[in-house]
């Protein structure tokens, strides 16, 4: 089809529309696009979002460690949560919230107690424990869609946080970078560095870790922890972390077990 032309009449305007959903579509009026609506409707379908995710940008850089994915828009938030854990190599041992933010600040936070307030939070509803009145409001993450809030004039570009492992503190920073194409599933596009160990103290036990790994002569404490990644930590690398190891990551596989995913869930 010529994006240049209206679908229908094929007329050619300086200004011309686009299908508010798809963004593919092209009108010249809104008489034309109320007119194709009826046989449009049916292949109608809302672009991907292109997300970029770091963790702890602010503190994690050599190498980061981050991936760029294609989330249907339509999906739950519920269903991002469980990406991001097959995205990153967590092993789903702890609970998770999203943050909204007012601001569009990319860089994660100094610290995880102090700064701005969320405007809202996106959690699975199971987990709360009461809302104690100072706490920001909490919306069910089995039923907001990212299209809710991306899309959204209200939120439409602010920062949104995912967290993991209220303990370990994991920050996510997500930023919506672009849309491409609709899919069913999501998938992988990019990334860098190998996951973060799970239950390894935050940012600064993982960067003690790689110190360990760096080590010419490492002590008897980093010689545990190098075997604990190894052997006994909940998403372990018997492979370690040594030299260039840090940086990998695997694309096929994350797409392979994302795929599954969507198999498993029906989406």
């Amino acid at each position: 089809m010529d994006t240049s032309k209206c679908a229908v009449c094929g007329r050619e305007e300086a200004k011309l529309l686009k299908c508010g959903r798809c963004l593919s579509r092209i009108y010249c009026s809104s008489h034309c696009q109320a007119q194709d609506w009826p046989t449009h409707k049916a292949e109608c379908r809302r672009q991907n979002y292109i997300l970029e995710v770091d963790l702890h940008p602010r503190f994690i850089t050599n190498p980061r460690i981050s991936r760029t994915l294609s989330c249907p828009a339509t999906a739950k938030f519920s269903e991002l949560h469980q990406v991001l854990q097959i995205a990153f190599g967590w092993a789903s041992t702890h609970l998770y919230d999203f943050d909204v933010f007012e601001h569009s600040d990319v860089q994660g936070r100094e610290n995880r107690l102090l700064g701005p307030e969320p405007i809202f939070k996106i959690t699975d509803p199971d987990t709360l424990d009461g809302n104690f009145g100072f706490m920001p409001p909490s919306r069910d993450s089995f039923k907001v869609t990212l299209f809710k809030v991306l899309d959204n004039p209200e939120t439409k570009g602010k920062t949104i946080h995912y967290n993991y492992d209220f303990g370990d503190g994991w920050e996510h920073v997500i930023t919506c970078t672009g849309r491409t194409d609709a899919t069913t599933h999501f998938v992988c596009l990019e990334g860098e560095g190998h996951g973060c160990a799970e239950d390894v103290g935050g940012c600064s036990g993982w960067e003690n870790l790689l110190k360990a790994y760096d080590a010419q002569n490492p002590t008897s404490d980093q010689k545990d922890l190098m075997s604990w990644f190894e052997t006994f930590a909940s998403n372990k690398d018997p492979e370690g972390l040594r030299g260039e190891m840090k940086w990998r990551w695997d694309k096929e596989r994350i797409n392979a077990d994302l795929r599954v995913l969507a198999e498993a869930s029906g989406y």
